[in-house]
């Protein structure tokens, strides 16, 4: 499958950091690479990228990622030769899992259209932090337009609304079928199969594919909520190939961080150091 990876990025210290090289260089075994970042690169910053992208470049920042993905996609002069266009960014460390494992089921699902996870804060919608698009998708002139629509809005909240949560509107619209890797649907039913009675919720004895750690239900049925925030170890035991780092910097949600990174270290597969150096960084920029 020929694959384009549209990566957008910023930085507030105009670099490229280990993370974001190790992630993209992981992309490009996968397909090609188009790098839009909103931070002020030197030639030697966008140097490191040499290896691993088609295009890397750097352009004003606003707009947020919306508008370095709509900047990327103008850069594609013939879409048709892609099978499939990804749109991500740096707001996750990845691969923790290797990404090939993703796309092998995603591509084996037969959607049109697809992403690691689904939320339903404001509205149901694919999480645009990664997503993936395929043919029967790129030939319809209702995406194209969307992302033609695109310009600066006032809040990040205002681009969630418009943007995020209004290009699920418009796939859905199309009536094409669509998935997410990380699937509640698919942990509940297996929750429930392991069920003897149902008028008590105790935590789920998982199936092996999710190690030896109990799954809680009661989150799962909880409601309204980011899957990224409040299900990060179901999604480390489902070898979900990313982690978002607003977990691990704002844990918005107040998790018990230590607890993150004890499962990373159990669990994944990831350059720890990659993890703790942009951690430092971002935390005493914060000084």
């Amino acid at each position: 499958m020929r694959r384009l990876f549209i990566f957008a990025h910023f930085d507030r210290d105009d670099i490229i950091d280990p993370y974001v090289i190790h992630y993209i260089s992981a992309l490009s075994q996968l397909g090609t690479v188009i790098f839009v970042s909103t931070s002020q690169l030197s030639s030697v910053e966008i140097a490191k990228l040499s290896p691993y992208t088609i295009q890397a470049i750097s352009r004003p920042n606003f707009g947020y990622d919306f508008m370095s993905w709509q900047r990327g996609l103008m850069l594609v002069e013939n879409p048709c030769l892609y099978d499939e266009i990804i749109i991500c960014n740096d707001s996750v460390y990845a691969p923790i899992y290797p990404l090939h494992e993703m796309f092998e089921v995603m591509e084996a699902s037969g959607a049109a259209y697809w992403g690691v996870t689904s939320n339903s804060e404001i509205a149901p919608h694919i999480q645009s932090y990664f997503m993936a698009f395929r043919r029967p998708v790129l030939e319809r002139k209702e995406f194209w337009q969307f992302w033609d629509s695109v310009s600066v809005q006032p809040s990040k909240r205002a681009v969630i609304e418009a943007y995020e949560i209004g290009l699920s509107f418009v796939l859905v619209k199309l009536g094409l079928a669509s998935a997410t890797y990380f699937s509640i649907d698919k942990l509940l039913d297996k929750a429930l199969g392991n069920f003897k009675c149902f008028s008590t919720l105790p935590l789920l004895i998982s199936p092996p594919y999710y190690g030896s750690e109990p799954l809680d239900v009661e989150r799962l049925l909880s409601g309204v909520y980011n899957k990224t925030h409040a299900m990060w170890k179901d999604m480390i035991l489902a070898r979900i190939p990313m982690i978002k780092i607003e977990l691990l910097r704002d844990n918005p949600t107040n998790q018990q961080v230590n607890a993150v990174l004890a499962s990373l270290d159990r669990y994944a597969d990831y350059p720890a150091q990659f993890l703790q150096d942009h951690l430092r960084r971002m935390r005493s920029s914060e000084r």
